[in-house]
């Protein structure tokens, strides 16, 4: 995530340079030679004196016109979004992936300041911070690469709650950090596909009940245990089923 973030700044940076009068001479060039292939003529739309529905800035000619409504405008707008989705702070708190036992060769000096700055105002004591690091790394010193726990869930067992309390609060933070929107969307698409006009009466209990069976179709739910519940309340309806 680290380096996505890394190579996210990059691409940004780039953009940035493309932001030029010389970058739009090339690509308008390229635009003319396949407008002039197509029999294509190159003029500025016609202004009027209303228009609010598009742009509509003072030009001379359409070079100066798709300069400022399409080509600068487009850069920005991407230039914002990715500023937006890809925010500094959010890559400071990324590199608490380095205390995963795993990548701890990763962890230096300057991590251990730019982790402290950004996870503080979360970590119940901040003043043993650095000696909890230096006992971190002692612990799994001697331990084989091949043995060392490698993801977050997995250095969440070994971070005790009395030992380890700061570098425990940075591995539920980021387990409980949502990397992409994708989980969010499937429960979305999960629910249009449940709640139809057919089960427009249905309650709110059974419809979590179904959203759960949908959504987590990779667990295994035993149809005997389903119907002895059933035979055991002695009512239609059906207890709540968890997932262990």
């Amino acid at each position: 995530m680290v380096l996505a973030y890394d190579d996210a700044a990059n691409t940004l940076k780039t953009l940035r340079q493309l932001r030029t009068d010389e970058h739009f001479r090339k690509v308008y060039k390229r635009a003319q030679a396949i407008a002039a292939k197509q029999e294509i003529p190159l003029v500025p739309r016609r202004r009027t004196g209303r228009q609010v529905h598009r742009d509509n800035p003072t030009v001379d000619s359409a070079e100066q016109l798709w300069r400022t409504t399409i080509y600068f405008a487009f850069l920005d707008h991407v230039c914002t979004e990715m500023e937006r989705r890809f925010p500094h702070d959010q890559r400071q708190m990324m590199l608490g992936q380095n205390l995963v036992p795993s990548k701890l060769a990763n962890l230096n000096d300057t991590i251990q300041d730019e982790l402290l700055q950004v996870y503080s105002p979360d970590l119940p004591d901040v003043n043993t911070w650095e000696q909890e690091v230096t006992r971190w790394k002692v612990k799994f010193s001697d331990i084989p690469n091949a043995k060392l726990p490698g993801t977050l869930k997995s250095s969440l067992k070994q971070a005790h709650q009395d030992f380890y309390p700061n570098i425990r609060r940075i591995f539920v933070l980021l387990l409980t950090m949502p990397v992409t929107s994708v989980c969010c969307e499937r429960s979305f698409s999960g629910l249009r596909r449940l709640k139809t006009w057919e089960r427009s009466t249905m309650g709110e209990e059974r419809l979590c009940g179904l959203a759960m069976l949908h959504t987590h179709r990779d667990k295994d739910v035993s149809r005997e245990d389903i119907l002895l519940r059933f035979d055991r309340t002695g009512h239609r309806k059906i207890g709540k089923l968890t997932f262990d």
